[in-house]
C-alpha cells in the first residue's frame, strides 16, 4: 500500500527445556526490554502519532510558495524566481489575510504594514507572474479556497501603499527589472516599480 509503513519479519526455531518454559515464556516486561531499543520504539511511534495527525489534518490546511525579494535576487534567468526554491509555508485554511501577513511577517522580517501581497498565475509561455495584488480579507479567497498557491511578496517603497490600495487591472501595472550583463552572460534583478500604463 502506498505510504504502509515498511516492515520486515524474521523467524526462528528455538527449543526450550520443559523446566524452563515458566521462565523463558514469561510475559515481558519494560525491564526485559535494553534502554536503547525503549528509545527507538518511543520515537517511532512519536512519528507515527505525527504523521497520523497530519493525515488526518490535511484537509485543514494550504500549502503556499512564497517568493521574496531575496528570492528574485537570486535568480539570473528570464523567469522571475525558482518556485521550488521559495519560501514554503504551511497555514489554515481558515487564515484571513491580517493572518497571513502576520506569519510572513515572523518568517520574513518584513513588517506586516510593508508588505503587498499578490497572487501569481501560470501563463502560456510557461512562465507565473504576480497577477493581482490582494487588498481586503477576502480577496485571495472564495468561500475559504484559496485562489492560487503561488504568491509574492512585494517589500513596499515609500507611496506604493497607497498606489496598491488603489490598484486597477486595466490602469496600473507592476514592472521587474532585471540587468543583462554580457561578459557573464546572466541577468541580475534590479528592483521592482508600481506604475499608471499611461506613464512614460
Amino acid at each position: 500500500r502506498t505510504g504502509a509503513r515498511r516492515t520486515s519479519n524474521a523467524y526462528m526455531l528455538v527449543y526450550v527445556r520443559e523446566e524452563a518454559v515458566g521462565e523463558v515464556l514469561r510475559p515481558v516486561t519494560d525491564d526485559d526490554i535494553p534502554q536503547h531499543l525503549k528509545m527507538r520504539f518511543d520515537f517511532e511511534e512519536e512519528e507515527e502519532e505525527k504523521k497520523r495527525k497530519q493525515r488526518q489534518e490535511a484537509h485543514l490546511k494550504l500549502s503556499l510558495r512564497v517568493a521574496t525579494e531575496k528570492h528574485l535576487q537570486e535568480h539570473h534567468v528570464a523567469e522571475l524566481v525558482d518556485w521550488t526554491k521559495a519560501l514554503h509555508l504551511t497555514i489554515p485554511k481558515t487564515a484571513k489575510l491580517s493572518e497571513l501577513k502576520t506569519v510572513l511577517q515572523e518568517t520574513t522580517g518584513v513588517p506586516a504594514g510593508k508588505q503587498g501581497v499578490w497572487t501569481c498565475c501560470a501563463r502560456t509561455n510557461n512562465t507565473t507572474r504576480p497577477e493581482a495584488p490582494v487588498t481586503d480579507e477576502r480577496g485571495i479567497w472564495s468561500d475559504g479556497t484559496f485562489l492560487d498557491t503561488k504568491i509574492y511578496l512585494q517589500e513596499l517603497k515609500s507611496g506604493e501603499r497607497t498606489k496598491l490600495q488603489n490598484w486597477n487591472l486595466n490602469d496600473d501595472c507592476l514592472l521587474f527589472f532585471k540587468l543583462f550583463v554580457p561578459g557573464q552572460r546572466t541577468l541580475l534583478y534590479r528592483g521592482h516599480g508600481l506604475y499608471r500604463r499611461e506613464e512614460k
